[in-house]
């Protein structure tokens, strides 16, 4: 079924012909003359004609369509920005197959991030994503990453979420996430650890106000997510790493337990690794030196059993 922008479009035989002549001629002109030389074609368009050809129905390869994604620049009209925030939610374009559909929209989201002005509805749109859980898992994925960074990286080039309303629901948000036994928290799904990350990022005093988190609100569900059976192995994973981070010493027990395991699955063993390293004992240390010298352990294991070891060394000076 056709989206509402989609039947806008209204694009006629002709113009498609001319969009496919542009991405396909053997000897292309840059992009801007090429659209200038079809402008008549599609001047009637309430889209731009780079948005218009990207957003077509008809078929052209994801290749060909992030090729003119990456040419559309900052400065978007409002109305190009509303199709490709309302295309985002949608199925995929004729041309991108199901498995690269969630990178294309990824790559939609960057190009919006650097609109000037920035997108207002930008926050709402990615929260609603969030917030279907019809929706392709990736893609609720990215929107939480998406709004991760919205808030708090480090990109000077583009602007960032500073409206206190939207920090406050942006915060809350992912406190559900986190929240066991909330509709939004699910054990199983790994965009868990991608809130708790973030969250673990807002409990440093430099966030802002709006959603900084209480470290002891944020030390209890670390301990809560690394000690739940029940929860995703990356999951279990990114929390033991972040109470490593954060210095908590609550752990050593599960992590002594973890490491010698035959049954303990290989991505949570080597986060316990990594937190004995850092803040293990002596005789923890001796423990690790006698798994690195058996046979048989598995580059990755050995990998983390030296770093944790260094890692050791480096903290008893």
């Amino acid at each position: 079924m056709k989206t509402s922008f989609q039947i806008a479009l209204g694009l006629s035989l002709v113009a498609v012909v001319g969009i496919a002549v542009i991405l396909y001629q053997s000897d292309p002109k840059p992009l801007d003359q090429t659209v200038a030389d079809h402008s008549e074609k599609i001047v009637d368009l309430p889209l731009s004609p780079r948005v218009a050809a990207m957003l077509s129905d008809e078929y052209m390869e994801s290749a060909h369509r992030k090729a003119i994604l990456n040419t559309l620049g900052d400065s978007l009209s409002p109305q190009d920005i509303e199709a490709m925030l309302e295309v985002t939610l949608g199925e995929p374009l004729n041309g991108i197959t199901a498995s690269r559909w969630p990178s294309f929209v990824n790559d939609i989201f960057k190009i919006l991030r650097f609109q000037k002005p920035f997108v207002e509805t930008y926050t709402d749109h990615l929260v609603k994503m969030w917030l279907d859980k019809q929706m392709d898992p990736t893609l609720r994925d990215y929107a939480i990453q998406h709004l991760r960074e919205w808030v708090s990286d480090t990109d000077n080039r583009t602007e960032h979420e500073t409206r206190p309303e939207k920090l406050a629901w942006i915060r809350q948000t992912f406190i559900d996430a986190c929240t066991e036994g909330h509709t939004y928290c699910d054990l199983q799904s790994t965009t868990t650890g991608t809130t708790l990350m973030a969250l673990e990022e807002w409990a440093d005093s430099v966030a802002p106000k709006q959603v900084r988190v209480e470290p002891e609100k944020l030390n209890m569900m670390l301990l809560a997510f690394a000690s739940n059976k029940s929860a995703h192995r990356g999951v279990r994973a990114t929390a033991l790493q972040l109470c490593a981070k954060r210095n908590m010493l609550e752990l050593l027990p599960l992590a002594r337990e973890l490491v010698p395991s035959s049954s303990t699955e290989l991505i949570l063993r080597l986060s316990a690794i990594s937190y004995l390293g850092k803040l293990g004992s002596s005789d923890d240390h001796k423990m690790l030196e006698s798994l690195l010298n058996q046979t048989g352990a598995d580059p990755l294991t050995r990998g983390a059993l030296t770093s944790a070891l260094s890692t050791h060394t480096s903290s008893q000076k």
